[in-house]
């Protein structure tokens, strides 16, 4: 499988280049900033999508995790987690489940959002602090409407092989002065199978919905609120040793915006937000993952979040000026329980997390200034006060406290931490006309441990290790340069980006006669991307990427986990009138850069290429039909990065593969 996938890859390269020689006048300004991709939720008619972080797959320098049909994680530049910037409409929602079977890309009502953007590694500090492999942005745009209005879309699809059954409505009303937007989406999906025809688990049954209302308070005020639930049941991971019965999620931001007549800020804008979120997993629910003993394995776990930021805008001499203050402030609790399959009693076992606060405050300043017309520079600061504490970890629960665990294996029974950090941007564009540009960027960022990292308590089972995290790690400092070159010349667009990051204190998990762990070591990434638009003629164009990355742990001298092989895509697209179609060919070469010594690496991949087919068809100006059929080939594969196992009976890294072939229909109206 894949034998021919790195010549592919080359051919790719190749085009990327040959390109760069022939192409259309297309004015840099209209197009995404250095590093930054954005996608339409509602027009993407590539593939089905289960969650938001399966919708990241599909742009440049974007992966994400497969454990089943729901739990994508994302990956960029061979980063995730709290590696990552991830915010829902301006607020931030964390994980639930210790293992990551929720990341928060899972709890989004994507009816409900209007684009996701990624930018790629840390060029800007307004978003919080961390962010060193790059920020991920779900937004909603606010309507406007001249007269009484109401408009929507109402979407449903079947996919076949998995028996995905998706429906959503997304309706706004509006006048001149504000607007009600109603949205919800449910899904319902059963496991599916490969393209050898074994079963997949990862079905799921999921809902969800909320509402944005917007309203012009004065002339110089807007207010607007939004609420949003998910309910989740029935989750099925295959790449877990657990499956997940429920999860739930609810949360709520509230905006403010001023504009101002006198003073320094032209305008400022409040952001308050809130999540509750509540995951539980367990081993016998709904497969017995366990069947030779009479006792399972249960964990409840809740991740509360509350936070806010205050910004100005202001424009002093050349420059655009965003200066402003952040507040978050995330719980959890995790409690693991043996529970008798017979009777249903529960037994106390561990306190995986130990009712964990974390606390940042981040004051920020950042500048857009215009040197002259060909030249521009972009300079950010921010600093960010953390705390983090461990309120349980002298509690016993079961027969031993985290403090114990901590003791064992780092000598220590710290329960707290206090950090300050500093972050900072800078970066150079320069014209050299108004079709090709050059952005050099460097900047610092630092990411605090995450409560898993810091605090996690979970006693072995079985035989099994320990997973103990450590309260004395210290936070990582990512140390980045960028330098990227766009261009337009006849035939399209192109674009590369080649990338450096030095970290020092990488927080690194390991493994260690009979414990999973984690300490500090000094790390490298580097890589390249590369991007080309092509319209090759009125009705065809071509579009291609391709993404590389390494990671390597110096102090051990060997490979970090979790890091994609070469990878990219080649699509061909026509379009005529009120038809559509396309054609995709995906591709990764293999990987043989793996940790083994982490526990997170399932081992070395091949390579890989897959097709995919999509069309549609404006039928009218308010119905569109579209389909597509996913693995053409019907291709036995797996993308390489992967998620831990949850299971306390084995601990085993696994990956997942993706689904064989599979058709899909699709049908919106839009009124």
């Amino acid at each position: 499988m894949g034998k021919h996938t790195p010549l592919a890859l080359a051919l790719s390269a190749t085009l990327l280049q040959a390109h760069a020689d022939t192409l259309l006048t297309i004015d840099v300004e209209a197009e995404p900033l250095p590093g930054e991709s954005q996608l339409p939720v509602d027009s993407t008619i590539l593939q089905p999508t289960t969650d938001a972080g399966a919708l990241l797959r599909e742009l440049s320098g974007a992966t994400a995790t497969r454990r089943g049909g729901k739990g994508f994680e994302p990956i960029i530049r061979g980063q995730q987690q709290n590696q990552l910037n991830v915010l829902n409409d301006g607020g931030y929602l964390f994980s639930a489940c210790p293992g990551r079977m929720d990341p928060p890309t899972t709890y989004t009502t994507l009816a409900g959002y209007d684009t996701v953007t990624v930018i790629r590694g840390n060029r800007t500090v307004i978003y919080g602090g961390g962010g060193s492999g790059g920020t991920i942005l779900l937004e909603r745009t606010r309507p406007s409407f001249s007269e009484p209005t109401l408009q929507g879309t109402l979407t449903g699809g079947y996919t076949g092989n998995s028996d995905l059954k998706d429906f959503s409505a997304d309706i706004t009303a509006g006048n001149t002065d504000g607007y009600l937007r109603l949205f919800g989406e449910y899904a319902s999906m059963d496991n599916y199978d490969d393209g050898s025809g074994n079963t997949v688990s990862s079905g799921y049954d999921s809902k969800g919905g909320g509402a944005v209302a917007g309203y012009q308070l004065t002339e110089s005020t807007w207010a607007e609120v939004s609420l949003e639930s998910v309910r989740e049941e029935d989750i099925y991971y295959a790449g877990n040793g657990m499956d997940s019965p429920e999860a739930d999620s609810d949360s709520w931001r509230l905006k403010l915006e001023q504009e101002l007549d006198s003073g320094f800020f032209e305008s400022t804008e409040l952001q308050l937000y809130g999540s509750d979120v509540a995951h539980r997993m367990d081993n016998f629910t709904l497969r017995d993952r366990n069947p030779s003993g009479m006792m399972g394995m249960l964990t409840d776990s809740t991740s509360d979040t509350q936070g806010g930021r205050l910004l100005g805008y202001a424009s002093w001499g050349s420059s655009d000026i965003t200066a402003g203050i952040d507040y978050l402030d995330n719980r959890r609790n995790a409690e693991r329980y043996m529970v008798n399959k017979n009777s249903g009693a529960w037994m106390a076992n561990a306190l995986m997390w130990p009712d964990v606060r974390q606390q940042q405050t981040g004051v920020f300043v950042e500048a857009d200034t215009a040197l002259n017309t060909q030249n521009s520079l972009r300079t950010g600061l921010r600093i960010d006060r953390v705390n983090a504490e461990a309120r349980a970890a002298h509690q016993t629960f079961g027969s031993s406290t985290p403090a114990d665990l901590y003791q064992t294996h780092y000598g220590t029974r710290d329960d707290s931490a206090d950090e300050t950090n500093l972050g900072a941007v800078v970066s150079w564009t320069h014209r050299y006309d108004k079709d090709a540009q050059l952005e050099l960027a460097f900047s610092r960022s630092v990411r605090t441990a995450d409560a898993t990292e810091r605090f996690i308590a979970a006693p072995g089972m079985s035989g099994n290790p320990d997973w103990v995290g450590n309260p004395e790690l210290k936070p990582e400092k990512h140390h980045q340069v960028d330098v990227t070159w766009q261009q337009t010349q006849k035939l399209g667009q192109w674009s590369t980006t080649v990338f450096y990051n030095r970290v020092d204190d990488y927080i690194n998990r390991y493994t260690d006669t009979g414990a999973i762990l984690y300490d500090n070591v000094d790390a490298r990434l580097y890589g390249l991307e590369g991007q080309l638009k092509s319209p090759l003629t009125e009705q065809w164009t071509l579009t291609a990427d391709i993404a590389w990355t390494r990671g390597r742990n110096h102090s051990d001298d060997r490979s970090l986990a979790q890091i994609a092989p070469l990878s990219g895509q080649l699509a061909l697209d026509w379009q005529t009138g009120a038809w559509q179609a396309g054609v995709r060919w995906q591709l990764a070469a293999s990987q043989n850069n793996i940790d083994e010594n982490s526990g997170l690496d399932a081992g070395e991949t091949a390579g890989y290429g897959v097709v995919h087919l999509h069309g549609s068809w404006q039928a009218h100006p308010s119905l569109q039909l579209s389909a597509g059929v996913e693995n053409l080939l019907d291709k036995t594969y797996a993308l390489h990065v992967n998620s831990a196992s949850m299971d306390p009976f084995n601990p085993d890294a696994i990956r997942v593969n993706e689904p064989g072939r599979q058709v899909w229909v699709k049908a919106k109206w839009q009124f």
